[in-house]
């Protein structure tokens, strides 16, 4: 008698091809034998990958990292179609189980990078010890766990990782006293993870690239003025700014500092968000200069979210997704699409959220055209009243969103990203609607606690992303079981390490010097190896005098002294002596000026006072590599005695030629950084109010028991839960919290 299991193989193909995949896999439930013709036919399921999957699902799969089509069999292509459909589905519905693979309270994570969907670098430090570990996240090969591990001699305070296949090569900046950018290579030696080092470039800090043997950072020396790219192979330098390095320092007198958000390169091109705008250069041919030269300006575009006349909104945050060259092949549809444009998310200060597009027409001469493209907005909640952080998929998918309020707890959303870089007829709904869409909430109560100076990475094609907090917690969110996408389909192995072995031991730590006495500093104490330590880069560029009568570099006898001398914090909010604000829209007066300066104004450059006035301490020359601040304080005394008005102006002459303007205190000649830069940037005041309000809380809880408030609260695997409502105190505020 003739059944299905008989029937030729051709005909049984044929057959098969009208079912779609569900139907696929309960026949192949029937019997060993149908389980065995379907599993092992992969036309059968490329040609229901081609049917099914829309064009968005087919970006679900992890691309990158799969067997050639013509190396993989039926069951690899398809595991790959239903992985893509699990994730799909469990992204609809927001369900993602949760892991916590480390809670090491003593250490906080800065810094976090996923690589293939299965490894990821975890950077974590205390005063006393810096390391990056590689966790080996796969649920075939023992569990999560740590498999590589090297020290350093500072906090990781940033990074980026490149990907190309054969290598890994990771750039960081170590927060040492004197900071330095770090190359690294992650690979295997005879199966087992390895950390090596290849380069190291001193006097470099703020890592914004790294793409071959480029490097993008922010800063060199000190100086922010302009990024700057790297060939760390060679050493040679390229300034990215609009005019010649002789033209720099009249420069910085006439326009005012633009600091650099995210750098990319993108075809032959080397794009910057800027505060205001976006730049592209052409990319350097460093084999054609000696040393160090600078990259020629092609093209400045505008963001139009931003009033040129009145600055109140500007940059706070920026990443690109280049999406390349996408290769349908491996569903035998032999066609490729190219050129899609370069995306640019970007959220403002008030943490809302725009999307560019950028695109390079090829007809004549090249064209670079930056376009608006439409982008729905989070929906507003009690509890979530702005977007602090965005986490761009690494396939471009998908987008995760933090939110924060006044609430001791964060929430995160995750959106759908539909780009445009799929054929029209791949395309879901109308091409005309918003490309970040579909706005959904996503449960937190596993995960590291968010308030906490949070780190975020997403695989969105592997569906998986990683979270770590200043209070040593770290978790994996996985969207989809590890088993759906079969192990033998994909190549997700390191490749052989480059570059020579690691420290493997606790090395000492090397910090500003500032540290060392900073439990003395809070004591009203200011030792003498520290002021000595501090004062002695204070003063002009060329370390020559300079005098303006009423002013004084007498730094004895400075009452400020106190909140000059602290560094800029190796690890920013994380930081045990970071303090950023007496309130939510003001300062109190006794902030470091470091903190305030690159929190509220993203100046990451070194700071170095030059003067300040006999008769008002709160007035203070300062300088940023060649750019020339005077930062003035004035006490609001009508409204609040703790409320000060911040003005930061920048020089617009040289400061021999402004003597006279400083004599009389007559300071129209200067430029004022716009006012609304004056306020407490939105994320750092945020995230320190709510980790004073849990930590209130909390405190009350224990300590006070339960009074004031409808507050219960328990501890379930190590994490304080805690329902209710209850009257907050914190100085000069009190706040009735829902949590």
């Amino acid at each position: 008698m003739q059944s299905l299991c008989t029937i030729p193989t051709d005909v049984l193909s044929l057959v098969l091809s009208y079912l779609n995949a569900c139907d696929l896999v309960r026949l192949m439930l029937t019997c060993h034998a149908m389980y065995t013709s379907i599993s092992n036919d992969k036309q059968l399921w490329a040609w229901c990958a081609r049917r099914e999957l829309t064009g968005y699902q087919r970006r679900l799969i992890p691309h990158r990292i799969l067997k050639a089509f013509q190396d993989a069999s039926g069951l690899d292509v398809q595991s790959w179609v239903r992985h893509a459909l699990s994730l799909d589905k469990n992204y609809a519905s927001c369900a993602f189980a949760a892991h916590r693979i480390c809670s090491e309270a003593t250490y906080a994570v800065t810094w976090m990078r996923l690589i293939r969907g299965r490894w990821c670098l975890v950077a974590s430090s205390n005063l006393n010890e810096s390391r990056l570990t590689l966790w080996d996240l796969s649920s075939v090969s023992d569990g999560l766990h740590p498999c590589a591990r090297i020290f350093l001699p500072g906090p990781i305070m940033d990074g980026q990782v490149d990907d190309a296949s054969n290598t890994i090569r990771v750039a960081v900046t170590i927060g040492s006293s004197d900071t330095y950018v770090q190359i690294l290579s992650v690979g295997q030696v005879d199966g087992r993870p390895k950390i090596n080092a290849l380069r190291d470039i001193p006097g470099f800090a703020h890592t914004l690239l790294l793409r071959g043997s480029l490097v993008g950072v922010a800063s060199m020396n000190g100086d922010d003025a302009f990024p700057l790219l790297i060939e760390w192979t060679t050493g040679k330098i390229a300034t990215l700014r609009p005019v010649s390095i002789a033209e720099g320092p009249d420069y910085h007198f006439l326009n005012k500092h633009l600091p650099c958000y995210a750098i990319t390169s993108w075809k032959e091109y080397v794009v910057l968000v800027l505060a205001e705008e976006i730049q592209v250069y052409e990319r350097p041919n460093f084999a054609s200069f000696q040393q160090s030269r600078c990259a020629t300006l092609i093209s400045v575009h505008p963001l139009d979210f931003i009033q040129r006349h009145y600055v109140t909104s500007w940059v706070a945050e920026a990443h690109f997704a280049d999406f390349g060259t996408w290769d349908q092949s491996i569903f035998g549809l032999n066609q490729t699409f190219h050129s899609p444009p370069l995306h640019i998310f970007i959220r403002d200060n008030s943490g809302r959220i725009h999307l560019y597009g950028l695109t390079c027409s090829t007809d004549g001469i090249p064209t670079l055209t930056l376009s608006g493209l439409p982008c729905d907005q989070p929906k507003e909640s009690v509890r979530c009243k702005f977007v602090d952080q965005i986490i761009v998929g690494s396939n471009g998918s998908k987008i995760l969103l933090r939110h924060s309020a006044v609430s001791p707890v964060c929430q995160m959303s995750i959106a759908d990203i539909q780009t445009t870089i799929l054929p029209r007829e791949y395309l879901v709904g109308d091409s005309e609607s918003s490309v970040i869409q579909n706005h959904r909430y996503i449960p937190v109560d596993r995960l590291a606690q968010l308030q906490f100076w949070s780190c975020t990475d997403f695989d969105d094609a592997r569906g998986i992303f990683v979270t770590g907090n200043s209070r040593g917690d770290l978790c994996v969110g996985r969207f989809v079981e590890g088993h759906i996408l079969s192990a033998i389909s994909i190549v997700d192995s390191l490749p052989a390490v480059e570059g020579l072995p690691m420290e493997q031991n606790c090395v000492e730590m090397k910090l500003p010097v500032y540290y060392e006495y900073a439990s003395v500093v809070a004591q009203g104490q200011l030792p003498s190896p520290l002021f000595q330590a501090v004062t002695q880069s204070w003063g002009l560029v060329d370390g020559q005098p300079f005098t303006v009568p009423g002013w004084s570099s007498d730094w004895h006898r400075f009452q400020n002294i106190r909140r000059w001398i602290v560094p800029h914090l190796r690890w920013g909010g994380a930081d045990i002596h970071f303090s950023y604000c007496g309130n939510d829209s003001y300062f109190n007066g006794d902030e470091a000026i470091t903190t305030i300066l690159r929190h509220t104004y993203n100046i990451v450059g070194e700071v170095h006072p030059i003067l300040y006035c006999k008769d008002y301490h709160d007035s203070v020359i300062f300088r940023v590599g060649q750019r020339y601040y005077l930062y003035y304080w004035q006490r609001d005394d009508d409204e609040d005695n703790n409320k000060h008005a911040l003005n930061v102006y920048a020089f617009t002459q040289t400061p021999q030629r402004s003597i006279e303007s400083l004599k009389t205190e007559d300071f129209r000649i200067f430029r004022e950084l716009q006012p609304y830069y004056s306020e407490p940037n939105i994320v750092s005041s945020g995230q320190e109010l709510q980790i004073n309000i849990y930590d209130e809380i909390l405190h009350d809880a224990v300590f006070l028991g339960e009074e004031d408030g409808d507050m219960k609260w328990t501890v379930i695997n190590g994490r304080i839960i805690m329902q209710g409502v209850r009257r907050v105190r914190l100085p000069g505020r009190t706040w009735t919290v829902n949590y």
